[in-house]
Formats: C-alpha cells, structure tokens, sequence
C-alpha cells in the first residue's frame, strides 16, 4: 500500500476511503513534515495550500530547501477562494493539482495516476543510468583493448601504456590539489584526460613493424617516418570515435594522441607548438611518457634508475617540459618512485 504524507490545514481528517486505498501520515504544519521527511519515505505528499499566492510562493521556496522534489511527488491542495492558480502550481514545479470541493475517487484516481507515473519515470532513469553505464564500460574495454594491441606491435617493453596512465593519473591529481590551472583542469578534464591517455600512441598502427620492432635506434629516415605517428593518431581518434563520443573527451583524447611529443621551447613535432599552445593534456602527458620511456627497459637501451631519470626531466623543464607540470611530478617523487621500482621487480620477477 502507498504511503501519502498529507499536510493539512486546520485539522482537517482524510476522507475515510482515502485512508482505506493508502497509509496516510498527517501533519499539521510545514515544520512536522520536513521532520517527517527526514526520517521516512513516502509515495506522495499533499500538500494543503493557503488563500493568497505570495504567500504561498514563499513557503515553496522553503519546501524546495527542505525536500528534493525530483524524489517525491508533491499535489497540491486549493481551498475555495485561494488565489493560487493551477497555472502557478505547475510553475512552482507540482506533480498535480486539485481544488476544493474535493471528490474521494477523483483524489484517488489522481494519486494513482501520479505515483505510478512517477514510478515508471524513476524506473526508466534507473534503467537509462544502467544502459549508460553498461556503455561507458564498454568503451572503457574498447580503449584497453586497442591501446593494448598497438602495444603489442611496438619494441616497448610490456605495460607502457597502464605505466604511463599512472603517472598521468598521478601527476593530474596533484596538478589538481594544488589548483594549478583552474580554468582548464576540472574535475571532468581530469577524468577524460586519464580514459583518453592509453590511446596516446594509437597512431603507432599505421608504422610499419620493422620500425616498431627494431633492435636498433632510429635512422634519420626512420626517425621522421616515426614522427608521423602523432598526426595519424590524431586523425585515427576522430574517424574512428568521432560519431559516438562526446565533444569534451573527443577533444582530449586528440590532442593526447596528436601533441604528446610537442615541446615547451617549440621544437617538438608534429606542430612546433610552444608553451601554452600546447593542450594541458598533451604537457601532462609528456612527461608520463618520457619517464616511461627513460626507467624501462627498451629492445634497443636498458632501464634508467628512476632517480636519474626524473633528474633528467627537471633539466629538460622549461624546454621539453612545462615547468608546472615537472614540479607537480617532483612533489609527489617518492610516490612515483614506489611505483616505478614495484613495476621493474614485477617485469624482473616474470623474466625469472
């Protein structure tokens, strides 16, 4: 049976078939109901409205201060020669409305209607949360699964891509503890910037193995061959996800994928863009990626002590790095460090 919170006026009793289709509650004042509220739920609140409709908008002001309206539906009550229009209770954001001289079967119809209306919404949102969730999960293995194939082509050593998302998680974190650059950094690009960063290489697919897979550093030739990677990744991210993710993650995961190798001086690739022309996301995750690359082992250089390589990456603040960035990831170096270290006893303890 559905339970009715009814605010009434002056005592007034519900009508005795209202009380046999429902479990009614009543109060007699606004105060007795919040309290109410506060402890128990309820299907429906009626909700007994006073004469004159200045009066009455103000007290719905307090009501929304005390009750989440989205929760509960709320009908309203109007007695002969109240100034609040039905008009004005739909404004003030009512499930419905009824006037004096009240009809039992009408109050019951219309209590029926609501709240198995209300109950059909909440459940269609409950499933439209699931169905959401259900896709960004997928999306979520999507990205793993092509980070991971093209890491499987490439001469890194295994795990860059969840290495490199930690410290972009890492790094990002602290950016955002010390509120360093608020107008960008919210809480939304964070999360977006760390779902896009293990795609950051995806432009690797279109190199060809013998360069992925050499044992040897780079030639001239090869090298700029490499260096189209950043471009094509970019290109990739918008032809392949452009139709079904969101604007704000689109943007991130390209210029991620498109401007990682940039440098603060300028002389990076594929734009030459300097300092702050550089997307946030794409300075965050250079640094990720270079201490990857100098503390892991490589088919053609050995691992780095993870001191020496954030040592290098301070010299290189102000060239390669942008110097906000470098001195977020210094802050939390010890954290950093523990990590790196786990990672290489881990890969040294499967190589036994």
């Amino acid at each position: 049976m559905n339970r009715i919170l009814f605010v009434r006026r002056k005592k007034k009793k519900p009508e005795e078939s209202l009380a046999k289709n429902y479990r009614v509650h009543c109060v007699d004042s606004d105060t007795d109901a919040w309290n109410v509220l506060d402890k128990e739920k309820f299907d429906a609140i009626l909700l007994w409205m006073e004469e004159d409709s200045a009066i009455e908008e103000k007290r719905l002001t307090q009501w929304k201060d005390h009750v989440e309206w989205n929760l509960v539906p709320v009908i309203a009550v109007l007695p002969k020669g109240s100034s609040v229009t039905e008009e004005d209770c739909f404004e003030w954001g009512m499930a419905e409305c009824l006037k004096e001289p009240l009809s039992t079967l009408v109050v019951c119809r219309r209590l029926e209607y609501v709240i198995t209306l209300f109950q059909q919404d909440k459940k269609s949102d409950i499933n439209e949360v699931e169905q959401n969730d259900r896709i960004l999960n997928l999306q979520h293995e999507v990205i793993w699964s092509m980070a991971n194939l093209i890491e499987s082509r490439d001469g890194t050593t295994g795990g860059h891509v969840k290495r490199t998302w930690t410290f972009v998680w890492l790094i990002g974190r602290e950016l955002l503890r010390e509120g360093k650059y608020p107008d960008i950094l919210t809480k939304e690009y964070f999360r977006n910037m760390c779902e896009a960063a293990p795609l950051h290489d995806i432009g690797k697919i279109a190199i060809p193995d013998y360069i992925l897979k050499g044992t040897t550093r780079l030639t001239k030739e090869e090298f700029e061959e490499m260096k189209d990677h950043a471009a094509l990744g970019g290109k990739i991210i918008q032809e392949t996800m452009g139709k079904i993710e969101d604007a704000a993650y689109l943007k991130i995961a390209t210029d991620v994928a498109c401007y990682h190798h940039e440098k603060w001086d300028g002389t990076g690739y594929p734009k030459g863009l300097k300092g702050e022309e550089i997307p946030l996301c794409a300075r965050i995750m250079a640094v990720a990626d270079v201490l990857d690359a100098l503390a892991f082992r490589r088919s053609y250089k050995e691992a780095m002590d993870i001191k020496e390589a954030i040592k290098i990456i301070v010299d290189e603040s102000g060239t390669h790095f942008d110097p906000t960035i470098v001195n977020a990831m210094l802050a939390i170096h010890d954290e950093i460090e523990k990590r790196v270290t786990e990672s290489q006893n881990q890969m040294n303890r499967s190589e036994e």
